[in-house]
């Protein structure tokens, strides 16, 4: 072979080839601008890897076999968690893994995942060890030339593509893996230097310098010895199941006799750090990362510790997820529940609620019980389809909550309390093959039952009204919310929202990708896109709130 050719097994390259191919598939059926941005992104990728393999084997020829096993992993999972869930390796599914007890809340222990690990990339090298002897001879630069080609091309294209207003090449961004892209808003800058303003999507054009967390405000009185706060959030509770089928809830529903209850609700978001924060701050998540970061944000546990309450927490997983609780629950006495088993955690929570709750005091209370055997692996039978033990695992919260309130209204600890009953988020079961949530904003990840037991009813539309509910209600006041106010959805990301829907009563919904500052309209999950006008009227109530105002 000439000494200008690099030499390259055949099998293994092919092997890695067809796991590019099959990895860029979900881009398949979007459009042509989708299909020419995935062309160029397999030929970049392909390169790259080619590159690294010529430097992996000058290093050394295990090296070179290492970095086909790992790069060989890393597609295979990337096409599963696609799969499955809709999501991509990157590094929010990433950081997923570094959170307290992630790989219980995904079902595996570290031992097993480790050891997969190892053996998913080791596999691969051993099977095609025999067939090294076929050799793809390339010439040495070809690489090189392969991948800053392909990535200058993919560069301009997609900013090419955006600059004309093109949905299909926002949405391919958001299906292909390890696509990266310089941020649009210094690159439309440089082609509207070149081509000239254009006026066709204004949104892409559209930038926020500094999106912020609103500042706290004034400290708000309530009322010396006011009522109570118990609120019970279960992760992943969707109310599609318990509207269909109202007997996997029976406590719900007798509770929801000396109340109110809405299967109608919107959790904010799909995650739960997401909508724990809009929950208790009356926020959109926009202003989740400055918090994390320090910047003071007014919760509702701090409002009612100015004003004399005791704040507890129960927790079935630990809140210190995405740095949660300590954003939310500073101040809070929190019990961690511990046990073998999702069950034995969510009934340590009810016990734990109810002895904390019944402690004598003249303060009264803010206490959060959360609950989690509604979140996958599911609190059901093993034997079971996880859809089965997630129906399964909705009855079982049901029996705690039921056992709950009859304890605390044994203790006569329900008197004066304020009780609500929600969900962080829904879960995604099967539809289009995925499972799980954090993936799209439709009704099965963000539609929740919402009890209020102990309080007026008012149209709390979403978990963002929350807040504000609650401060009303124990200034027994009418609350002040709005039944016309759209519902504005954020979907999850690490840190900062990664896209938005605003929906409004009457149906319409607009949909948006959010990158940098730009809002670019988006094709909805019921695969429309809106009409201009609700893009226009839903872009600026948007860019307002994004802004802060």
């Amino acid at each position: 072979m000439p000494a200008n050719k690099h030499r390259y097994s055949l099998t293994e390259t092919s092997f890695v080839l067809v796991l590019l191919l099959v990895a860029l598939t979900p881009v398949a059926g979007l459009s042509v601008a989708a299909l020419t941005l995935a062309f160029l992104q397999y030929f970049a990728l392909a390169g790259l890897y080619l590159l690294m393999r010529q430097a992996a084997d000058r290093l050394h020829l295990l090296v070179g076999h290492a970095l086909f096993g790992l790069t060989t992993l890393v597609l295979i999972g990337e096409i599963t968690v696609e799969t499955l869930t809709g999501l991509h390796l990157n590094r929010f599914v990433l950081s997923l893994l570094a959170q307290p007890e992630a790989m219980t809340q995904i079902g595996l222990s570290r031992t097993g995942f480790t050891v997969g690990l190892i053996v998913a990339a080791c596999i691969p090298s051993l099977v095609l060890t025999r067939f090294r002897r076929y050799v793809l001879g390339l010439h040495a630069r070809l690489p090189i030339i392969l991948t800053v080609g392909a990535l200058l091309l993919t560069q301009f294209v997609y900013a090419l593509f955006y600059f004309y207003g093109s949905t299909a090449a926002v949405e391919a961004r958001r299906e292909m893996p390890f696509f990266a892209v310089l941020p649009p808003y210094y690159s439309q800058k440089v082609l509207s230097a070149v081509l000239g303003p254009r006026g066709r999507n204004p949104f892409a054009l559209a930038h926020v310098d500094s999106p912020i967390a609103d500042a706290p405000t004034a400290p708000v009185s309530l009322p010396p010895h006011g009522k109570n706060v118990l609120i019970v959030v279960a992760d992943s509770l969707r109310a599609e199941d318990i509207r269909q089928t109202p007997a996997l809830a029976p406590n719900l529903m007798r509770w929801a006799t000396r109340g109110w209850l809405s299967l109608d609700h919107y959790s904010t978001s799909n995650c739960t750090h997401f909508s724990f924060f809009s929950m208790l701050t009356g926020k959109l998540p926009t202003g989740f990362a400055r918090a994390r970061a320090g910047h003071p944000v007014l919760t509702l546990p701090a409002l009612l510790a100015q004003n004399g309450y005791r704040l507890s927490s129960a927790e079935s997983q630990s809140l210190d997820w995405y740095d949660t609780a300590a954003i939310l629950l500073d101040g809070a006495k929190r019990d961690i529940a511990t046990g073998d088993s999702l069950e034995a955690r969510d009934e340590a929570v009810t016990d734990l609620t109810l002895a904390r709750l019944k402690t004598k005091s003249t303060l009264p209370f803010f206490h959060l019980a959360y609950y989690t055997g509604t979140h996958y692996p599911y609190n059901g039978p093993v034997k079971d389809s996880d859809y089965a033990r997630y129906k399964a695992a909705i009855s079982a919260f049901d029996r705690e909550f039921g056992r709950l309130m009859d304890g605390l209204q044994a203790e006569g600890a329900l008197k004066n309390t304020l009780v609500i009953v929600t969900a962080d988020h829904g879960e995604e079961f099967l539809k289009n093959g995925e499972i799980g949530h954090a993936s799209q904003l439709d009704a099965a990840q963000t539609v929740v039952p919402f009890l209020v037991i102990g309080a007026k009813k008012a149209p709390v539309l979403s978990h963002t009204d929350l807040m504000p509910y609650v401060v009303e209600s124990l200034r027994n006041a009418p609350p002040a919310l709005a039944a016309h106010t759209p519902v504005i959805l954020a979907n999850c990301d690490y840190a900062y929202p990664n896209g938005f829907a605003v929906l409004w009563h009457d149906g319409t919904r607009a949909d948006f990708d959010y990158e940098d500052g730009s809002l670019t309209p988006v094709h909805g999950p019921d695969g429309r896109l809106a009409k201009k006008a609700a893009r226009y009227r839903a872009a600026t109530l948007l860019l307002d709130a994004l802004s802060g105002k």
